[in-house]
């Protein structure tokens, strides 16, 4: 309700004609139609007076009037039609004092301030809707991002680390336990343009003190060099010595020594549980091939072939990929080749020599044309991802005659057998 349309009602329920109000107010009747009719409003003293006459506030001759002030804005032809209600009462009204038109126009200032500030407000609302929505979204993908990222390094397999020895071994007659209660190796990473990996060791002392140096050297198994040093720093958070070598990614097996420094008095002692290293051997995968007594099927060999590793406990797969197998006759012809699946290979990181059927080892049916020579040649190849190199085993499969009348197993690829020929590819 406007507050011309309440200040029409509330002479009309008083019984008053407009001339009434007006005498008691000392004015024009035609100030009293306009105010009613909505063309001019009363001053703040007329308001006050007419309050007090209605025995209202001035609260609720004004509250509504502003809300429907900001309602007739929006809808203009609502508000002619509920004033014209009360412009047919008296179509002869004049123009209205100045103070009206003051009151007028303060009232218009006031009902564009009000509709701006919430115009404001609902752009701003709209504003943090649209940002918080955004940043949900981001959230959402960084998060499915960040997730599949983690899924791929918890699929990796660890860095194999070799451990010498531990504080559960105590033989105080060998000249290394006598000093550490432990000592490791691992590779951790790799640097595939320069073909070499970073060999870190960590040890433990059974004694030492605040000046305790340890300087490791170690050079090739059958040459004096080259020779590798590297100076042991004591890392106060682990409580172990460590240090890191830049080795080849190759084949080469390696000696090594310690020497512990106190206050100048040194002890050189020989890491023999150590010797015979290779980088390869720390982290290339390790195959296990088996072989059972293959049999003659219409003028063809068939047999099966179980590939595993050796010592999964401790050794873990490495990052390999594209496993494959071939057999070739003397002459280098192919005559079976079977390239292992990713579940293969994800089989091949839980098998292991010592149990092969019950950890998962892969089986691998081949058939082959009958051969009479012994001299048939198996050879598997795989990629290892973090040394960056391609790895390929080759050994002798006699798949003929001796095979054949062999009862079991045979061994063709194990810590036990011929060692195998291997190449290395960069």
């Amino acid at each position: 309700m406007t507050l011309g349309e309440k200040l029409y009602h509330l002479r009309v329920s008083n019984n008053m004609t407009q001339e009434q109000l007006a005498d008691r107010l000392h004015i024009s009747r035609q100030s009293i139609s306009k105010w009613e009719s909505g063309q001019s409003r009363p001053d703040l003293q007329k308001l006050k007076d007419l309050a007090g006459m209605y025995g209202a506030s001035l609260d609720d001759l004004l509250s509504d009037d502003l809300c429907n002030t900001l309602t007739s804005a929006e809808n203009p032809a609502k508000e002619t039609q509920d004033t014209s209600a009360v412009a047919v009462n008296d179509a002869n009204g004049t123009a209205g004092s100045d103070t009206d038109n003051q009151l007028h126009a303060e009232y218009e200032q006031l009902t564009k301030t009000v509709r701006s500030l919430k115009t404001s407000n609902v752009i701003t609302s709209i504003a943090c809707i649209l940002l918080a929505g955004a940043l949900i979204a981001q959230l959402f993908f960084f998060s499915a991002r960040i997730t599949a990222v983690q899924q791929k390094v918890d699929s990796l397999p660890g860095a194999y680390t070799y451990t010498a020895y531990t504080a559960d071994d105590n033989d105080s007659d060998d000249p290394e336990q006598a000093l550490f209660t432990e000592f490791k190796m691992d590779v951790s990473s790799a640097d595939h343009q320069n073909h070499t990996a970073a060999l870190h060791c960590s040890a433990v002392l059974r004694q030492f003190t605040d000046n305790t140096a340890i300087t490791l050297r170690m050079h090739p198994y059958d040459s004096p060099t080259p020779v590798y040093t590297a100076s042991m720093q004591y890392n106060t958070e682990a409580c172990v010595y460590e240090s890191e070598l830049q080795l080849p990614v190759d084949q080469t097996t390696y000696e090594l020594d310690a020497t512990i420094d106190t206050d100048g008095q040194k002890t050189t002692v020989p890491m023999n549980s150590l010797s015979g290293f290779s980088i390869l051997s720390l982290a290339d995968w390790q195959p296990v091939v088996t072989a059972d007594p293959a049999e003659v099927i219409n003028q063809t060999w068939r047999g099966v072939l179980w590939l595993g590793t050796e010592n999964v406990e401790s050794s873990p797969l490495p990052q390999i990929s594209d496993v494959e197998l071939r057999i070739l006759d003397s002459s280098g012809t192919e005559l079976f080749r079977h390239h292992c699946t990713d579940d293969e290979v994800e089989r091949l990181r839980q098998s292991s020599e010592q149990d092969m059927e019950e950890q998962g080892s892969l089986d691998i049916i081949y058939e082959i044309p009958e051969q009479n020579e012994l001299n048939t040649q198996l050879v598997i190849s795989w990629r290892n991802g973090l040394l960056g190199i391609q790895t390929e085993y080759t050994a002798n499969l006699p798949v003929g005659g001796m095979l054949s009348e062999t009862d079991g197993y045979f061994s063709v690829i194990d810590s036990d057998s011929e060692p195998p020929e291997i190449k290395v590819f960069y």
